[in-house]
């Protein structure tokens, strides 16, 4: 979202909106990507939304057209995500491939968020009702403290490529894993049914009601299947490619 319209990616780094009245998807003109730059991942926050790309820059808009350069992450590597502390003034967090965690600063610019996750790949950011941010590593789960503090919160030595939250539990969908719920205060448990052990989950979804889990397997980049999770964590539905009108 962003803007109140639906945004989505088209797999080739361009973005496409969603008009809501002729129930049609439009390309967004994206004229500040540099040659070779693509869209690489996107996040909404209220109005705003932000995009983070290849060539390691962050553009923020609100749907109109109208985007803003946000500066460009002291790594230089490709944007994998993007959480927004506070959108009113595009104070950030971003992550990237080994180049940990960097907040940004509208003051300062992009600045290291903490020597602790230096060298990990950071793919997802989750949050709880609470306002803790959870981070989705190459190596687990961490959990920011304050700035510039992270913890281990979970799934050590797992690599995390997606998370999603209700507010009060989060889904993790893991590379090699398979999908897990919980929280720092519970622990995290595999969901019955979901994609065995060896399976990559590279996108793990919630309803907003919490009720309902989804999680999409990708085996080894070729064969893809949706779970369909209920809120105890059974099973309910299994959807292969013929049903995924997203794949």
């Amino acid at each position: 979202s962003g803007g109140g319209r639906l945004h989505a990616g088209d797999g080739a780094g361009g973005l496409h909106a969603l008009d809501p009245v002729r129930t049609v998807w439009s390309p967004v003109a994206l004229p500040f990507l540099g040659v070779g730059d693509r869209i690489v991942t996107a996040s909404a926050a209220g109005p705003r939304l932000y995009l983070g790309t290849r060539h390691g820059r962050v553009f923020g808009g609100d749907g109109s057209g109208a985007w803003s350069d946000l500066g460009a992450l002291a790594s230089g590597g490709p944007v994998l995500a993007i959480a927004a502390l506070d959108p009113s003034v595009d104070r950030l967090l971003a992550g990237s491939p080994g180049g940990g965690v960097e907040q940004r600063d509208p003051a300062a610019g992009w600045i290291d968020d903490g020597a602790t996750l230096v060298g990990r790949s950071i793919g997802s950011f989750a949050a709880l009702a609470d306002g803790t941010w959870i981070a989705g590593a190459s190596d687990g789960l961490y959990r920011r403290d304050g700035p510039g503090l992270w913890s281990v919160v979970g799934l050590a030595g797992i690599a995390v490529a997606d998370l999603d939250s209700d507010g009060v539990r989060v889904l993790a969908g893991t590379l090699g894993g398979g999908l897990f719920s919980g929280a720092p205060s519970s622990g995290w448990t595999r969901l019955p049914g979901s994609p065995a052990d060896g399976a990559n989950v590279r996108a793990a979804l919630r309803d907003g009601a919490g009720s309902v889990e989804w999680g999409l397997a990708a085996d080894g980049g070729l064969a893809l299947e949706a779970t369909l999770f209920d809120e105890a964590g059974g099973e309910v539905a299994r959807l292969g490619p013929a049903a995924l009108p997203f794949v």
